[in-house]
């Protein structure tokens, strides 16, 4: 019904948009009862709509409590301001509850318990559920609005007449909410029998934690449910939603098991509500309320509920396990008390049956003894010991060959390397790299500066010498002719004979050194080939070189190759007690690990060597040499000179078992550890 007006100024104005806003409002609060909003969001939106088309001054919504007791929902700005008196304002709400349909107040109009003590008109209008229901308790809701007084009677009998169509919508939400409520508390025993089955059937502790962890969290429908087992003293944690591992040592994990080991003595559960701002137990210990105001700042929990889990139905005090669910998302609301309640009362038996197995002496036997007794578990069992007793006797039976993966290179028999005579500087390079040269043909020439500056003096001092045993000879000579004194002539033969050894010995210091700095022009000590890489890097012009550097490697490319392989020391047994005597080589080039070639063990060198590993450790092994059976292509030859031309080989030292090729590094390690 429109609601009509005596005049322009306090009603609103009468007209085709009146109504169509009014078929609006409707429609909208009937679209708003049909959907899943709160209560909270329902009346809000509620008065929303309504005050601004009545034009009320002030607005505001009563839900009554399962106690009795009577919580504003929703209201408009200002509307606390406009009470004066709040009791006896909650009073009048309260008596209106029980009204037949809804009261409308002028100001200062009083009734059996209290008054309108407003300057407004107030309309009460209840939101009843007795057309749809017999309980005593029938009204669930008062809608309050306070209307401008001073309208004409007409225009709040339309008013009244609009809330008792707005109460019934608000009452047919309040109808459908509770049938979802209904039919969920119905699903949710569906699930709950569910719940119970899928937890049960098994012996494993963990097992079963973990499926009420996962499974419960589901059904609560909280962020978090984690579960620990009750003992003396403490919990322990034993599984948590959402993870298939838990870290015992964390502290979130320690956090949990203080609200259960407090929980577990108490015997009460622990609930706390970050959104009403409740935090109690049931004694209300301030100790409690402080361990759990810790975690909730720690962990940032919205809702907590820790629910101990009763052994039995007939020993309610005796826990044996606990749960703890947890909330942190605003958008799911608080936690369910009583559906907590519930998961707790079906997860009990399957906790406590699993607790009993896994506190029998021999648990862990016994739980393995009932796997075992499982039909399919028997079929898997024996098939997998055909499979392993087929396995053990392929590696018992089957030759294998017995080999040692050794590493090496490829090299002519005929080479030779060619060192500095002694520390000098490169003068000039005459040969590169793959150039054929003959034997004796210069190399390379070295210059020593100090060698020439050496030679240079013994000359000098040979001229000196000289100079002086003619000018001697030349005294003697005129003391012969004019004074013949003996004792004069036999100083000057005396010093004469000494210069002449003088003499004789520089001219031999002098040889020497020749002959060294002839051997700085190094010479090819054979025919062959060049086969040191990127020789003009190397010995640049001007680079110093030591006494015994290696400079340049001659080998003869054409002739006979041998593989020159490193054998581990420890590997050396194995070669020496092959059953034939011309062990075969497989190899391949580290560069072509295509082809596969052979080749024969000739020589096995009778010292060990310590050769320098890549890591920088030093490993002691023994020289063996094998020859190719068959002769080398140039590409081969030519990819084994290249810088890293290394061979990768195996030496075949017989045939064993299958088993103890493959594992025979593990029996060697373990026979040096029983010899030693």
């Amino acid at each position: 019904m429109r609601p009509a007006a005596s005049n322009p100024t306090d009603t609103p104005p009468a007209d085709q948009s009146v109504w169509d806003d009014l078929s609006l409002v409707l429609d909208g609060l009937d679209d708003l009862a049909r959907s899943q909003a709160s209560p909270d969001q329902f009346y809000r939106q509620l008065i929303g709509s309504v005050a601004p088309l009545l034009a009320a001054n002030h607005a505001a919504v009563w839900l009554r409590e399962p106690d009795g007791t009577m919580r504003i929902v929703a209201h408009t700005s200002g509307w606390a301001e406009s009470i004066a008196d709040r009791q006896n304002h909650e009073a009048l709400v309260t008596h209106a509850l029980d009204a037949p349909g809804v009261l409308s107040l002028a100001p200062g109009q009083s009734l059996d318990v209290a008054s309108n003590a407003s300057s407004d008109h107030l309309l009460l209008a209840p939101v009843t559920l007795s057309d749809w229901t017999a309980q005593a308790d029938a009204a669930v809701a008062v809608i309050e609005l306070a209307l401008p007084a001073g309208r004409a009677p007409s225009s709040y009998a339309g008013a009244v007449e609009l809330m008792q169509a707005i109460r019934a919508q608000a009452a047919e939400y309040h109808v459908r909410r509770r049938l979802a409520q209904l039919s969920s508390e119905s699903s949710g025993r569906d699930a709950l029998l569910s719940f119970a089955e899928q937890i049960g059937g098994t012996p494993d502790l963990g097992l079963t934690a973990q499926r009420i962890a996962s499974e419960g969290a589901r059904i609560a429908r909280c962020d978090r449910l984690s579960v620990l087992r009750a003992s003396r003293r403490s919990a322990r944690l034993l599984a948590t939603s959402g993870t298939d591992r838990v870290e015992r040592r964390g502290r979130a994990a320690r956090a949990l098991e203080r609200l259960a080991t407090i929980a577990m003595k108490l015997d009460e559960p622990i609930y706390y509500a970050d959104s009403t701002g409740e935090q109690s137990t049931t004694d209300s210990l301030p100790q409690v309320d402080d361990v759990v105001g810790r975690y909730v700042d720690e962990f940032h929990a919205r809702s907590l509920m820790v629910l101990p889990m009763p052994a039995d139905a007939e020993n309610q005090s005796a826990t044996r396990g606990v749960l703890v669910a947890e909330q942190f998302s605003a958008e799911r609301g608080s936690l369910d008390q009583l559906l907590l309640g519930e998961l707790a009362r079906a997860a009990a038996p399957a906790m406590t049956s699993a607790l009993a197995w896994h506190d029998l002496p021999l648990g862990g036997v016994l739980r393995t003894l009932g796997w075992l007794r499982m039909p399919r578990t028997l079929f898997r069992l024996a098939a997998a010991c055909l499979v392993m007793a087929a396995v053990v006797t392929a590696l018992l039976a089957i030759p294998a060959p017995l080999t040692v993966d050794v590493r090496g290179h490829l090299v002519p028999s005929a080479r030779q390397e060619v060192f500095a005579p002694r520390s000098a500087i490169v003068d000039e390079v005459l040969v590169a790299h793959s150039d054929s040269v003959d034997a004796g043909a210069t190399l390379t020439r070295l210059r020593d500066p100090e060698l020439g500056v050496e030679i240079e003096r013994i000359r000098g001092e040979q001229i000196k010498v000289q100079r002086q045993l003619e000018s001697v000879r030349a005294t003697r000579t005129t003391a012969d002719a004019t004074t013949r004194d003996p004792l004069e002539i036999y100083k000057l033969s005396a010093e004469e004979e000494e210069l002449k050894t003088q003499r004789d010995n520089l001219q031999a210091e002098l040889a020497l050194l020749e002959t060294e700095a002839e051997s700085l022009v190094v010479t090819s000590p054979l025919a062959g080939t060049v086969t040191t890489w990127q020789v003009d890097e190397r010995l640049a012009e001007g680079r110093p070189v030591e006494r015994g550097q290696v400079l340049l490697s001659v080998a003869q490319t054409d002739g006979d190759w041998i593989l020159e392989l490193e054998v581990p020391d420890e590997r050396l047994d194995m070669l020496r007690s092959a059953e034939s005597d011309q062990l075969q080589v497989e190899y391949r080039l580290g560069s072509d690990s295509s082809t596969m070639h052979t080749a024969t063990v000739t020589r096995i060198a009778d010292r060990v060597d310590l050769v320098n590993k890549p890591t920088g450790e030093q490993e002691r092994t023994v020289l063996v040499e094998a020859t190719p059976d068959a002769p080398l292509s140039a590409e081969l030859r030519a990819a084994a000179l290249r810088p890293g031309g290394s061979v990768r080989a195996r030496i075949v030292v017989g045939e064993a078992p299958l088993g103890y090729v493959l594992t025979s590094d593990l029996w060697r390690s373990i026979r040096n550890w029983w010899e030693f």
